[in-house]
C-alpha cells in the first residue's frame, strides 16, 4: 500500500516517501490569479496533515499546511474553510492574511493542546467527526463564510 498510519506530526515533516528511482517533474506552467488587475504566481501552499478525530477526547485537533516553495510565502488571500457534509455548508472559516510561512516549512492551526503549540490556537475549533470536508482557498477573504456551500471556485 502507498499509505501507511503513522503517529501524528504537525508542524513537521510527514512521515513520506517516493519508491526508490522515483522522481518528481515540476509542472511546466504555473496557475495564476489576478487582483487588482495584477497577475501573480499562486505559492505551492498545501494541506499536508488534518487530525480530527483522536480516541476519547478530540482535543488535540488540528490542520498543517505546508509551503513546497523555497522562499516564505505570505498567506495573504488564504482561507481555510470547514464543511459540514450533512448540510455541505461551512461551519468554521480562518483567514489566514495577517500570516506567512517559512520556505518549506509548515503552519499549524489547533488547539492549544496540539504540541508543538499551533501557529493559530482555536479554543472553539471542533473539526467535526464524520463524511465532512476541510478546504484551502485563494482569493478575497470576505468571499468565505460561515453558512456558505461547498465551491470549487478559487481552490
Amino acid at each position: 500500500s502507498q499509505f501507511q498510519v503513522s503517529y501524528a506530526t504537525p508542524g513537521g515533516q510527514n512521515n513520506c516517501s517516493l519508491a526508490p528511482g522515483a522522481t518528481v517533474t515540476p509542472p511546466t506552467t504555473v496557475m495564476a490569479t489576478t487582483q487588482g488587475g495584477i497577475t501573480n504566481p499562486i505559492p505551492s501552499i498545501v494541506i499536508s496533515e488534518l487530525n480530527a478525530d483522536n480516541p476519547g477526547a478530540d482535543d488535540e485537533e488540528y490542520l498543517e499546511l505546508r509551503n513546497k516553495d523555497p522562499v516564505t510565502v505570505s498567506l495573504t488571500n488564504f482561507v481555510v474553510v470547514f464543511y459540514n457534509g450533512a448540510t455541505n455548508t461551512a461551519y468554521y472559516v480562518v483567514n489566514l492574511s495577517s500570516y506567512s510561512i517559512p520556505a518549506r516549512g509548515f503552519f499549524t492551526i489547533g488547539s492549544a493542546n496540539v504540541n508543538p503549540r499551533p501557529d493559530i490556537v482555536v479554543s472553539s475549533l471542533s473539526i467535526q467527526n464524520g463524511p465532512d470536508a476541510v478546504a484551502l482557498y485563494y482569493g478575497d477573504p470576505s468571499s468565505f463564510t460561515v453558512g456558505m456551500p461547498v465551491t470549487s471556485a478559487n481552490l
